[in-house]
């Protein structure tokens, strides 16, 4: 997010991903499907950078690409038709994404592959990639769900995925075992699977086991306390298991009846069993218990939202904002001499950094100026009576050029640096709505209803530049 129109340079590192597409591909696929599996050097737009590809089930692959100078990672998974390669989730920032497609060719123990991207839908650019390991046996496609017979299922691929968070409502959240241990996600062929019982400490469910009929057994409530979560820091690594396993053979209630997890599209999915632990995935646990599940691909956090029952704010989009004053412009001093003023960004939403530089007539730099400013997402709820929540940790370099940082709630028309009579403020615990160096939360000072389907929106405020969270009252 360097600028509007400008060339990402970027750096490809495909590896597991979650895609919350429930079912396993691969059931009508060939097993013939060209290998990708391995590593590959790429150029990009004269850009240069590495792909590692470790996941492939049949023609999918699957993996996350990240961005020169350290940028947040980005999903992206790709399908091979023949000899042509769809990267069929691009890589998307939110302001900025790039849809690849190219052809492969397979020479031996040797493969490269070739093609264009477009950016937001426009523009024709060329990339490249040349695997730099041998090619090896083709992946065989695991079996569909709902054919699939009864049964364990041996599977290869399977990572422990220390890379992902989890916000439950909002509220981050960490999925933990019996013992308060925090327990990590299963990633396998594009799914996340987190543990049952996780599932149920987190929500507040009973987990229970029938040995005999080799049920899980899920009840709306407990008289079961959740344990406190252990404090653990993330490593970030995938990190491969072996001895996992589809299992066929188990059976889920829920209340006392009978309850199928599915996919997308009504079809069956089967649980991992891992180390005596039951794995479902996450989307197929959505269905089961009327859960929102999406995915923030900036943080790599799984946003799992529990239904509401009351009118109230609902979260429907984000949307990124670019300032009038992007890029350079050219002005002059009370003297006639002209100097050049530019206004530039970094990173993405919730972690990004405004920086804006003043050059004088030969060159030099005669002022400047950044902040960089890192927050929670609002909630994706609140009522006419709560008072939403987010935490802010910001840092100026020098205030010079950079405007006081503020979040609002006004109108879903009003952009980032406006704002109408009627907006409502953020404030600091101490009062303060704009405010530059800073640390801690910034809550809404009132809330008001609003009438079914009216929108608003959550704005904020960064020299500009902004991001804006888009609400539908909904009743």
């Amino acid at each position: 997010m360097a600028g509007k129109g400008k060339i990402k340079a970027f750096r490809v590192v495909l590896a597991l991903v979650m895609l919350f597409s429930v079912g396993l591909p691969g059931a009508a696929v060939s097993a013939a499907a060209p290998d990708m599996l391995g590593e590959w050097s790429i150029t990009a737009h004269s850009s240069r950078g590495s792909i590692n590809i470790t996941t492939q089930s049949g023609s999918e692959f699957s993996g996350t690409v990240s961005i020169d100078a350290g940028n947040t990672e980005k999903l992206i998974n790709g399908r091979i038709s023949g000899n042509t390669v769809t990267f069929t989730r691009a890589w998307d920032s939110g302001s900025l994404r790039q849809d690849y497609t190219g052809t492969l060719t397979v020479s031996g123990s040797s493969a490269s592959m070739s093609g264009t991207f477009s950016q937001n839908g426009a523009g024709s650019y060329t990339w490249s990639a040349t695997k730099t390991t041998p090619m090896s046996s083709p992946a065989t496609p695991e079996p569909t769900p709902g054919t699939a017979p009864g049964g364990l299922i041996p599977i290869s691929g399977a990572v422990l995925n220390d890379q992902l968070s989890f916000k439950l409502d909002g509220k981050s959240v960490v999925p933990v075992g019996d013992d308060g241990t925090p327990v990590l996600p299963i990633s396998y062929s594009g799914t996340t699977y987190l543990p049952v019982r996780a599932v149920g400490y987190l929500l507040g469910l009973g987990i229970d086991w029938d040995g005999a009929t080799k049920t899980v057994l899920i009840t709306s409530t407990t008289t079961k306390t959740a344990p406190a979560a252990s404090a653990a820091a993330k490593t970030g690594k995938l990190i491969p298991i072996s001895g996992a396993v589809l299992n066929g053979e188990l059976k889920f209630k829920l209340d006392g009846k009978a309850a199928v997890p599915v996919g997308d599209n009504g079809t069956p999915v089967l649980p991992i069993s891992y180390n005596g632990t039951t794995y479902l995935p996450v989307r197929a646990m959505g269905y089961l218990l009327g859960l929102g599940i999406d995915w923030d691909g900036a943080t790599k956090t799984v946003l799992i939202t529990r239904s509401q029952s009351g009118p109230g704010w609902y979260f429907t989009k984000w949307e990124y904002v670019v300032s009038s004053a992007d890029g350079t412009k050219t002005g002059s001093f009370a003297n006639g001499d002209i100097y050049t003023e530019t206004s530039e960004t970094a990173g993405e939403k919730n972690n990004f950094t405004v920086t804006v530089t003043r050059v004088d007539k030969n060159g030099k730099t005669i002022a400047s100026g950044s902040a960089t400013t890192v927050w929670t997402d609002p909630p994706a709820y609140f009522g006419a009576n709560d008072l939403p929540v987010i935490t802010v940790a910001r840092t100026v370099g020098s205030s010079w050029g950079i405007s006081q940082f503020s979040v609002t709630f006004d109108s879903s028309t009003i952009n980032p640096g406006y704002g109408t009579a009627g907006k409502i403020n953020f404030a600091t615990p101490a009062g303060e709505t704009y405010i530059q160096a800073y640390s801690g939360t910034m809550q809404a000072q009132k809330m008001i209803a609003g009438s079914p389907g009216a929108e608003k929106a959550v704005i904020l405020h960064l020299n500009g530049y902004g991001f804006k969270y888009y609400y539908e009252w909904r009743e």
